[in-house]
């Protein structure tokens, strides 16, 4: 196993406790319909990254049954969390309502974050070259962050105005 920083699990896990973070504020009621669309933001370009990045990276590596399935779990996920975020748009106005699809929401980007933060990512990190793992971090850096970006300054906007 390699030894030094991991770029792509730093910002794997960045991301989502901003994600996870946002939705609290939201839950909370801090934060309304710009957090949410910094969360739709940050969770599209989260799907498209695990598409065009680290999908094709896991077809160069050799999984286990159980890592296979809990892939294949994940990417129904995804699915799954945009849904949730749709619910919770819908309930933004009843209190009790977003608490419960915020807590919904929550736990399906948890569950992603630790499957592949815990499992997947250490998986391909001991299994691809370091030179390939290198140019992966480097593709899901700048296929992910500049979106995320992009949103966060869109909604510091939106919420200073």
């Amino acid at each position: 196993m390699h030894r030094e920083r991991d770029p792509l699990l730093e910002l794997w896990k960045h991301g989502h406790d901003r994600t996870l973070e946002r939705i609290q504020r939201v839950a909370i009621g801090d934060e309304g319909k710009a957090a949410l669309d910094a969360i739709g933001v940050e969770l599209r370009s989260l799907a498209a990254s695990i598409t065009t990045v680290l999908d094709p990276a896991f077809a160069r590596v050799s999984l286990a049954f159980d890592a296979q399935r809990l892939l294949e779990d994940c990417r129904v996920n995804l699915a799954f969390q945009q849904r949730a975020l749709d619910a919770l748009a819908g309930a933004l106005r009843s209190p009790r309502l977003r608490k419960l699809r915020a807590l919904q929401l929550s736990d399906l980007v948890g569950m992603q974050a630790e499957s592949y933060g815990a499992r997947l990512l250490p998986i391909l990190r001991s299994q691809l070259p370091r030179p390939l793992y290198r140019a992966v971090s480097a593709a899901f850096a700048t296929r992910h962050a500049p979106q995320t970006e992009r949103s966060t300054r869109r909604s510091a906007q939106r919420i200073a105005s």
